[in-house]
């Protein structure tokens, strides 16, 4: 792959910025300006694909693939065994047993308190629904150059990288659980389970692996900052040594035409840069 190398974004001041401000200072430098293929992607991206058989419906139970981690001492991998998704939200007549609160809305809506209503539109139409979609889009994918962080993606399944990525992304809502199922190109779907935590956190599980982010909004972008790492198995949970996590970095911003522009990096401090990309992303269904 050619072009420059990925540049960690800014974050001084970042509340005080524009969305544009914000995405100038990530992962693929400015998105403000667009080029001929950035705009084709977002035209493309508003284009509709027939739904896949494989995509999870409400009600699915089935065997999925968790993300494989690093939790051994340095220098050591363990790829961790699938994680069952198991759908106790139903009971056997097919009635939904667990509701969102009360007049308390999404979970990104109560996560994000007051704050949700300083949304974009174009952003709350991905993150802050309580039905269940599918969005499609264009990304710019790269991977770490070191050898070790390169070796860490192939092991883990890291989506490989490209300038022009079909990328389709699944929200399964579950009154306050969410699962996501991300596909990038011919690679294996990520998915993981996102719940609320404590106020103004967000947890998202890949399968024992759990992140813990502070979500906030900055004109009138999202934004995720990682607030914490560790295993959870059952009721316990380990955390992570600060040299061996990932750590994972997110803004969501309204794009120039329809939909958002997602801007993720994940690093590490031993290994440094994992992976990051970069594009617009447009929800086409509405799953019901």
């Amino acid at each position: 792959m050619t072009g420059s190398p990925i540049t960690a974004p800014a974050v001084p001041a970042i509340a005080l910025q524009t969305p544009n401000a914000l995405l100038r200072s990530g992962p693929f430098g400015s998105t403000a300006t667009r080029s001929p293929t950035r705009a084709a992607a977002c035209s493309r991206s508003s284009h509709t694909d027939p739904p896949r058989p494989d995509e999870p419906q409400l009600g699915d139970a089935r065997e999925v693939p968790s993300l494989a981690v690093l939790v051994r001492p340095v220098g050591q991998l363990l790829v961790l065994e699938p994680k069952r998704f198991v759908d106790h939200m139903h009971n056997s007549q097919g009635q939904q047993r667990l509701a969102s609160p009360a007049g308390l809305g999404s979970l990104y809506e109560r996560v994000l308190g007051e704050q949700a209503t300083r949304l974009h539109a174009q952003v709350a139409a991905l993150h802050c629904g309580t039905a269940s979609l599918r969005a499609t889009g264009r990304m710019r994918v790269e991977r770490g150059s070191g050898l070790l962080s390169r070796l860490v993606a192939m092991v883990v399944g890291l989506p490989r990288s490209g300038s022009d990525v079909p990328t389709r992304l699944v929200i399964v809502r579950h009154g306050g659980c969410e699962r996501w199922v991300r596909e990038f190109g011919g690679a294996a779907a990520i998915r993981s389970q996102q719940t609320g935590g404590r106020a103004g956190e967000l947890v998202e599980r890949f399968g024992v692996l759990a992140f813990v982010f502070v979500l906030d909004v900055a004109g009138e972008a999202l934004r995720f900052r990682q607030r914490a790492c560790h295993v959870r198995i059952g009721g316990v949970r380990l955390p992570i040594p600060s040299v061996l996590a990932p750590c994972v970095s997110a803004v969501v911003a309204p794009a120039a035409c329809r939909g958002a522009v997602v801007s993720v990096r994940v690093d590490t401090r031993l290994l440094g840069r994992l992976l990051a990309y970069e594009g617009t992303v447009q929800v086409q269904e509405i799953l019901r």
